[in-house]
């Protein structure tokens, strides 16, 4: 073959489940290559480390790949997975948080009781929110998902991983659009108003949130009431954002312009109020086993006095506070704290205490007045701990919770806690069947109190 194609033996999955082989002393990194696969490869790009490169042909396919389920797979880049069987696709995944514990921690499965990964009986039509572009096309509106890499939309009709009751709400706005002749927002010509349409629902009650994202202003309200006559839907908003931002939808000046105004999820014996930009977990029916693992890694007794940082609307300090004296949640998103402790009401949990502030600069703050941590909960953007580490190692928890979907962030950050804590345990919970993302729940001791323990 020519110098830019040749053929490669896939060796293992990266982070981002690419296919990593290696060629020339050179590690290669393909899309869609499953481990002992031969392939036949052309190069995209070749950098002074490694080379990105196309899957052209596969000469030699793994027993562990399979037809994706969904009609938009080859180009959207939703889902990552979909190529491999799900059973195999989790212990993918356990490898690959081995690899990055290797890589950034020098930590091994002999250092550390790492557990199979908790996957789903039903791994399709989980996920419980959709933030979807719009776009006119063909005289009508379309809806979509970007191609990976790219800001071009795929339009899809319906999504397998999107809760079946997402998929059909997103239609019928679609079509209330279309009736009542509201511009969509064209990126090209700069015209139009509707851009993105953000749907949630309530796995366990049903109940349905819609906002629209606007451009500019545009009175959306007689289209607000015609989306609350859709079954399921509780309340209707809208929010003005110019900025394109994949991350954060919403500008902070949301407007109810429907209905009520938030939506109640229940998981077990628990209610949670949640307002459109509230964050909340995307897999309901995970959310329950990833919070039931913590709540078993923690082994909280009446006497203990717990933070839980990055606390959000306070969902997991909601499942901990029965089992402890205290829980302290910090936050640095306002809106989510007056959430957190309007939840805390509504589940009739006086314990609580919840703080809007740096979350560093907070936690600095209070302990001189609770001088210990018993247990400390930190489940960190996707950047991790960063300056917060430094405060850990000053403070010294006795014990630490992890909870982390970045694998290459918590691996890092437990090269730095390992030097005073013992890695005692990782859990990993599939929260996004067919992603590359695998949530983790690391249990982490404070040495000097096992060296007392032993003593």
């Amino acid at each position: 073959m020519s110098e830019d194609k040749f053929i490669l033996d896939i060796k293992r999955l990266g982070i981002n489940s690419e296919g990593i082989g290696y060629w020339r002393k050179k590690a290669v990194f393909v899309d869609n290559a499953l481990p002992k696969e031969k392939i036949a490869v052309k190069v995209k790009e070749e950098k002074p480390n490694h080379i990105l490169a196309e899957n052209i042909e596969i000469i030699q396919a793994s027993s562990n790949r399979e037809k994706p389920f969904c009609a938009y797979y080859d180009k959207c880049g939703g889902c990552q997975n979909q190529h491999i069987k799900y059973e195999a696709g989790l212990q993918y995944k356990r490898e690959t948080l081995l690899e990055a514990l290797k890589r950034y921690a020098n930590v091994t499965a002999k250092d550390v009781l790492i557990r199979s990964v908790i996957g789903m009986k039903n791994p399709t039509n989980y996920r419980n929110k959709s933030s979807l572009p719009l776009r006119f096309k063909a005289g009508k509106t379309k809806m979509g998902l970007y191609q990976k890499n790219s800001n071009q939309l795929v339009e899809i009709e319906s999504c397998p991983i999107h809760d079946q009751r997402l998929n059909k709400i997103n239609m019928e706005v679609c079509k209330l659009i279309d009736k009542m002749q509201i511009p969509v927002y064209d990126p090209k010509t700069k015209k139009g108003f509707i851009k993105f349409l953000i749907t949630r629902i309530a796995y366990y009650t049903g109940e349905a949130q819609v906002t629209l994202i606007l451009d500019k202003q545009y009175d959306c309200l007689k289209l607000a009431q015609e989306i609350f006559k859709i079954e399921g839907v509780s309340s209707v908003y809208q929010d003005i954002k110019q900025e394109d931002d994949s991350f954060n939808f919403f500008s902070g000046n949301l407007k109810l312009l429907w209905g009520e105004k938030t939506i109640t999820e229940k998981l077990d014996k628990y209610q949670f109020k949640l307002l459109p930009d509230a964050f909340f977990q995307l897999n309901s029916q995970q959310t329950k086993v990833l919070y039931e693992e913590v709540k078993s890694a923690t082994k909280l007794n009446k006497r203990d006095i717990v933070f839980d940082c990055y606390c959000g609307v306070g969902t997991i300090s909601t499942y901990l506070a029965d089992s402890c004296l205290k829980v302290i949640g910090i936050d640095n998103n306002k809106d989510a704290i007056k959430n957190a402790i309007s939840n805390a009401r509504l589940n009739n949990q006086t314990n609580m205490e919840f703080i809007a502030g740096d979350v560093e600069a907070t936690v600095r703050k209070l302990i001189v007045n609770y001088r210990k941590i018993d247990c400390l909960i930190v489940d960190p953007p996707r950047e991790g701990l960063k300056h917060f580490l430094k405060l850990i190692e000053e403070i010294k928890p006795k014990k630490i919770i992890y909870i982390s979907c970045n694998l290459s962030t918590l691996a890092k950050d437990l090269a730095i806690l390992k030097k005073n804590y013992k890695i005692k345990e990782i859990q990993p919970v599939d929260m996004f069947p067919f992603s590359a993302i695998l949530e983790s729940v690391v249990i982490l001791e404070y040495l000097a109190t096992n060296k007392t323990i032993k003593t």
